[in-house]
């Protein structure tokens, strides 16, 4: 089981990726804005950050930079909607960019190794 912060400002989305992630027997939590993320990620020190909010490369490379700072060896998802598959993958040092819409079983899965990668190393 891995701690798993998510981080959606659209609640049913959020409620959606939740319930996914706590059905594959992850123990969630979830932040609806980066200030909370951040203080989320120091509280919990999740294994993995989903992070699903639309930002320019820039910010979203920053704000990863914060969360990393604060938790070590933290595993980062970067859902990516149509719009952001233009940019480069992983671009905002990101581990892993799921690009939406994705198969549910996929996603789990997804979170599921990197937090194997994150506790092996």
């Amino acid at each position: 089981m891995a701690k798993v912060l998510i981080i959606e400002d659209e609640v049913p989305l959020a409620r959606l990726l939740a319930w996914l992630l706590s059905d594959g027997g992850h123990d969630v939590t979830v932040a609806a804005h980066i200030p909370a993320a951040v203080v989320e990620a120091v509280r919990v020190e999740p294994d993995v950050v989903v992070f699903n909010t639309p930002l320019p490369v820039e910010e979203k490379a920053r704000i990863i930079d914060d969360l990393r700072a604060e938790v070590e060896g933290v595993r980062i998802i970067d859902l990516a909607t149509q719009a952001e598959r233009t940019t480069a993958d992983v671009a905002d040092g990101a581990d892993l960019r799921l690009n939406i819409p994705f198969h549910p079983d996929d996603f789990v899965q997804a979170v599921g190794d990197l937090a194997q990668q994150r506790l092996a190393s």
